[in-house]
């Protein structure tokens, strides 16, 4: 159904579309919170998370490029 060339493909942009969700969230609590308080970290620390997935899914959708 697809080729390996469209599945990597889709995970690199799965993997960008998350760093960019994840930077624009953080961002946000940023402004609105004025201040680097607890609340912030733990933010931070979630989307910490979910950025490393992201890069791992950038990591994979270019390996499988490399054998396309």
């Amino acid at each position: 159904m697809f080729d390996i060339n469209v599945i990597s493909k889709l995970i690199e942009l799965i993997g960008e579309l998350l760093i960019a969700f994840a930077v624009v969230r953080v961002h946000s609590h940023l402004k609105s919170e004025h201040r680097l308080d607890e609340d912030v970290y733990k933010v931070i620390q979630k989307e910490k998370i979910l950025v490393i997935f992201a890069v791992i899914l950038l990591i994979t959708g270019f390996v499988l490029q490399l054998y396309v």
